[in-house]
């Protein structure tokens, strides 16, 4: 499970991979997907990357976040074309590495943009051999995209795992949306400074009922910043 965090927090950048085992196939990735290649090992790994503020295609990813808020991932251009570039990785990989395994591993949006192309897809969802995101965005609205007694639905239960952190707004309702297993965590990460600040500030806070939202608010703010880092996967 580490070194599938490890793939999806190294394709927020050009230049890392999960581990020295790997190597990043250049000719297949883009800005938004990242494939790693085990060196020894026959299998692949394709990282779907989450939002990224100093992405070339930040606009788009700040849509895509906005419609799975909403429950409007199927109109979203940013899931479709994530959908059609990994069919079109997954096809190349199967071209010319046919005996490879592949393993599909997102944090963020891009929990949502893989599951969506495990859902979307066929080629996808028969060649991927498991999926594991790590706190997918998540929304009480849109439901799963498909009946669960439909095939593809129970394909892709059967092969993924969605990580969780608890505290995590961004992914709580994880449950709600991704089909498959749903793994909880505990988070086990050091307060911050600015947490054990606003810790001693909240008797203060909760003498009124402003305070009291201010805190509430703070709270689950600090909270995500905490939980929502793929550094509670892959440390």
């Amino acid at each position: 499970m580490k070194v599938l965090a490890r793939a999806a927090e190294a394709s927020y950048t050009k230049d890392k991979t999960p581990s020295p085992d790997y190597e990043r196939r250049q000719d297949l990735s883009t800005d938004d997907i990242s494939v790693y290649k085990h060196k020894i090992d026959p299998h692949h790994i394709i990282a779907h990357r989450g939002t990224d503020l100093h992405s070339d295609t930040v606009s788009k990813q700040l849509e895509a976040d906005f419609n799975i808020a909403i429950g409007n991932k199927n109109a979203d251009k940013l899931h479709r074309e994530r959908t059609k570039q990994t069919e079109d990785i997954v096809k190349k990989i199967k071209s010319s590495n046919p005996d490879h395994t592949i393993h599909l591993a997102a944090h963020s949006l891009g929990g949502s943009t893989a599951q969506h192309a495990m859902s979307k897809s066929k080629i996808v969802r028969d060649n991927v051999k498991t999926l594991d995101t790590f706190n997918s965005g998540s929304s009480l609205f849109g439901g799963k995209g498909l009946t669960p007694n439909s095939k593809a639905y129970k394909d892709i239960a059967s092969k993924s795992k969605h990580h969780h952190i608890k505290g995590d707004t961004i992914s709580e309702n994880v449950s709600e949306n991704m089909i498959g297993k749903v793994i909880k965590y505990e988070n086990k990460r050091k307060p911050s400074i600015a947490e054990h600040i606003f810790t001693m500030a909240k008797p203060l806070l909760s003498k009124s009922a402003l305070g009291k939202g201010i805190a509430f608010v703070g709270d689950k703010i600090l909270n995500t910043l905490s939980s929502h880092s793929l550094r509670n996967f892959t440390k």
